[in-house]
């Protein structure tokens, strides 16, 4: 049986700016929708969610998890571009300095980042989040 269509383009300016309306939609429509607009299925409901990102045999992740193929060359092999063991094997790593036992030791220095990074955006009349992270990733 096939999904149910939702005709709304996801990548919209529209849905951007409002997305909650869209989801709405689409969660009213099914737990698995076709975007028409752009060609690709979308799950909606939490408990197929759940258990779509449990099954790594039949949706695996090990190809990429983009809509951009080029994308997908790049970050295979990622945490999130990865099936158990790798995946599990490096989310282990990532996860650990962030598990709720951890945190409390990094809170402060995790903080006065954040408090560092406001301040700095504050200070300027616009703000492009694209430019700061790649700056953030050349330059520390």
């Amino acid at each position: 049986m096939p999904a149910p269509t939702c005709h709304a383009d996801f990548y919209s300016d529209q849905t951007i700016s409002d997305p909650v309306r869209l989801y709405n939609e689409m969660h009213n429509l099914g737990p698995v929708v076709w975007l028409e607009q752009n060609k690709l299925h979308a799950i909606c409901g939490h408990k197929e969610l759940v258990a779509a990102l449990r099954d790594h045999q039949t949706f695996s992740s090990a190809r990429g998890v983009s809509i951009n193929e080029n994308v997908n060359k790049i970050i295979v092999g990622s945490t999130l571009n990865s099936d158990p063991p790798q995946h599990d094997a490096t989310r282990s790593i990532t996860f650990q300095p962030l598990s709720p036992k951890a945190l409390p030791a990094i809170r402060e220095a995790i903080e006065d980042e954040a408090i560092r990074i406001v301040e700095h955006v504050l200070k300027k009349k616009e703000f492009d989040a694209g430019y700061w992270k790649m700056h953030r990733m050349q330059h520390g």
